[in-house]
C-alpha cells in the first residue's frame, strides 16, 4: 500500500482527534477523564486505597497502574458509587508511589480501519508513565505499556521485522522514552541499496497539528546516511519537508527497540506550539515503513493511537495525623433527618470509614458532597426518624477512629429547624406579566456528580416540561410546555429526585 506519508498521517491524526474530542470532556488545564484522584492513609495491612471519578466514556475500560520496585503493576478498579471507582495498592511507608490511569476505548462512531487499512478502531487514553530519575538504559518494566498489536496484520510484501506487536512510553523531567516490539525481535534497517526499514513513533501536539500541519517522529533507520536515527519534523503534506531537529539514543534489549529524545529539542522547535498545552497531552502512534530507493514509502504497520496525559499523581511517604470533624448540624428535611459534618485531613486523605452508628447496631453512611480532600469536605446523611443516641465515626486508615457522640430525642427532633427541599417564587406565577418566570431553589446540597432533574406535571399526572440536570441554582421555568407554548392556568407540580428520594412542590399558574 503506497501512499503519501504525510497525508496518511494527517488523516489518521484528524480521525483520532475526532474520537478524542467527541468522547472526552476537556477543561482548561487537563484531560478530565480521571478527576478528583485521592487516596486514604496506609491501612493496618500496609495498603493504600486510591479513588478517582471516571468520565462516563462508552465502550471503555480503565485500570490503575502504580510503580514499585522499578516495575509497573496493574490493578482492577472496583465500583464505589456514582462515578467513583477504587483500587488498592501495596504501600512501602518509606517510598513514593507513582500512580497513573489507563483507559482503553473502542471507537463505535465509525470504523477507522475501513478508511485507513493500517489504522485501528481503538484509542488509548492514559496518564503517561513518569520516571523520577533519567535512566540511560531503561527496561520495559520501567516504561508504561500502551498496547499490544496483533501479529500478522501486515501486507504480503511487508517483512515481519515491520510487524509491530507492542509499544511503550514514559517520560522524565528532561526526556521522552519510546519502545517498540516486533514479530522477530530484530530491527534491521535494510540492505545498502534498499529497501530500507523505518521504525518510528509519531508525536503530535493535538492543539497545533491542524493549524500548522506539523508533526514529529523519533525514527530509527539508515538511508544512505541521509536519514539516520533522530528526532524529525514533518511539515506540510510533502515528504520532502522532513527536517532533523535532534539526536536520539537507541538500543535493543529484551526483543524491544528503545528510543529516547530530549523534551527540550521537541518543544523548542519553532513549529511545535505551546508546551505545556491546555490539555497537557500529546498524541502518539508507533509506525513502521518500507522505503524505496526513490524515497517512496510503503506503510508497514501501525499501533494503537494513544493520548498521553502528562499528569502525575505521586503518594509520598508521610506520618499520618488523624482527621478532624467539626460543625455538626442536624436538620428536619420534610420529616427526614439530615446530618451534616465538616471533615478536614491535613494530608488530604479521604476517610475509609464515614458513618453514623446507632445504639441498635445499625448504621448509615455519611456521603461526601465534594472530593477535594485538601480542602474542607462536607459529609451528609439523610435517614428517617426515630433518632436517639448515635456515634459519628471517621477514619482515614481503617483502625484509628475519630468519634463524636450525638444524642437527640424524638421531642428534640420536632423542634429542629425545618428546611423545605424545594423553594419556589413567585407563587402564584402570573404569566400575564412580561418576563415572568418561576425561580426554583433546591435547598439540599448536591453530591459532587449530581445534576438533579426537575419534572413539571399537570393535575392529570402528565409531564408538561422537563428541566434538564444542571448545577445552577436557582433553576428557572418560563411557564412554557415542552413544545414551547404557554401552559394553561391551573395547578402544577414540581418533582425532583435527590439521594434516591422524591420531593414535590406545588405552583399555581395564572394567565
Amino acid at each position: 500500500m503506497r501512499k503519501n506519508l504525510s497525508l496518511l498521517l494527517l488523516i489518521i491524526i484528524l480521525s483520532g482527534l475526532g474520537i478524542y474530542e467527541q468522547q472526552l470532556t476537556l477543561n482548561a488545564q487537563e484531560l478530565s477523564v480521571w478527576s478528583n484522584i485521592r487516596n486514604s492513609a496506609r491501612t493496618i495491612d500496609g495498603e493504600i486505597l486510591v479513588r478517582c471519578d471516571l468520565a462516563p466514556i462508552p465502550n471503555s475500560r480503565t485500570h490503575l497502574h502504580y510503580f514499585q520496585d522499578q516495575s509497573w503493576f496493574e490493578k482492577e478498579l472496583n465500583y464505589i458509587s456514582g462515578i467513583t471507582y477504587e483500587a488498592t495498592v501495596s504501600a512501602d511507608p518509606d517510598k513514593d508511589i507513582i500512580c497513573r490511569y489507563r483507559t482503553m476505548m473502542r471507537n463505535d462512531l465509525f470504523d477507522l480501519s475501513e478508511i485507513i487499512p493500517v489504522a485501528t478502531d481503538s484509542l488509548v487514553l492514559m496518564m503517561a508513565g513518569y520516571l523520577q530519575n533519567d535512566p540511560e538504559s531503561p527496561n520495559a518494566d520501567m516504561l508504561s505499556k500502551v498496547a499490544n498489536d496483533p501479529i500478522g496484520d501486515i501486507g504480503d510484501d511487508i517483512v515481519s521485522d515491520l510487524d509491530i506487536t507492542e509499544h511503550y512510553f514514559a517520560y522524565s523531567d528532561s526526556s521522552l522514552y519510546f519502545a517498540i516490539g516486533n514479530d522477530t525481535g530484530e530491527y534491521p534497517t535494510g540492505p545498502f541499496l534498499g529497501p530500507y526499514n523505518f521504525y518510528s513513533t509519531i508525536i503530535i501536539n493535538p492543539e497545533n497539528v491542524i493549524q500548522d500541519s506539523v508533526f514529529y517522529a523519533v525514527i530509527y533507520s539508515n538511508v544512505f546516511n541521509i536519514i539516520t536515527p533522530g528526532l524529525y519534523r514533518f511539515a506540510g503534506l510533502d515528504i520532502d519537508n522532513l527536517s532533523r531537529i535532534g539526536d536520539i539514543d537507541h538500543s535493543t534489549s529484551d526483543d524491544l527497540l528503545f528510543m529516547k529524545c530530549s523534551i527540550e529539542d521537541l518543544v523548542d522547535d519553532d513549529y511545535f506550539g505551546t508546551w505545556p498545552n491546555t490539555t497537557n497531552s500529546l498524541v502518539l502512534m508507533p509506525m513502521t515503513m518500507k522505503v524505496g530507493l526513490d524515497f517512496s514509502f510503503d506503510i508497514g504497520d501501525s499501533g494503537i493511537l494513544s493520548v498521553q496525559n502528562f499528569k502525575q499523581y505521586i503518594i509520598q511517604p508521610f506520618e499520618n495525623s488523624l482527621p478532624t470533624i467539626t460543625n455538626i448540624r442536624v436538620n428536619n428535611i420534610g420529616g427526614q433527618i439530615q446530618v451534616l459534618v465538616d471533615y478536614d485531613d491535613s494530608e488530604g486523605h479521604f476517610p475509609i470509614i464515614s458513618r453514623i452508628n446507632f445504639d441498635d447496631h445499625t448504621f448509615v453512611e455519611l456521603v461526601p458532597l465534594s472530593h477535594d480532600f485538601h480542602e474542607t469536605v462536607t459529609f451528609q446523611a439523610i435517614f428517617p426518624p426515630p433518632f436517639s443516641y448515635s456515634t459519628i465515626q471517621f477514619s482515614d486508615n481503617g483502625y484509628d477512629i475519630v468519634e463524636y457522640n450525638l444524642d437527640l430525642s424524638n421531642e428534640d427532633f420536632e423542634h429542629l429547624s425545618h428546611i423545605k427541599p424545594i423553594t419556589i417564587y413567585p407563587n402564584p406565577l402570573l404569566l400575564s406579566s412580561e418576563g415572568s418566570k418561576l425561580n426554583i431553589h433546591l435547598n439540599l446540597p448536591s453530591l459532587s456528580h449530581e445534576k438533579p432533574e426537575i419534572n413539571i406535571y399537570n393535575v392529570r399526572g402528565q409531564i408538561v416540561r422537563r428541566l434538564a440536570g444542571s448545577e445552577s441554582n436557582p433553576r428557572v421555568w418560563d411557564g412554557l410546555n415542552k413544545y414551547g407554548n404557554p401552559v394553561s392556568s391551573g395547578l402544577y407540580f414540581l418533582r425532583s429526585e435527590r439521594y434516591s428520594k422524591y420531593t414535590t412542590e406545588k405552583v399555581m399558574v395564572i394567565r
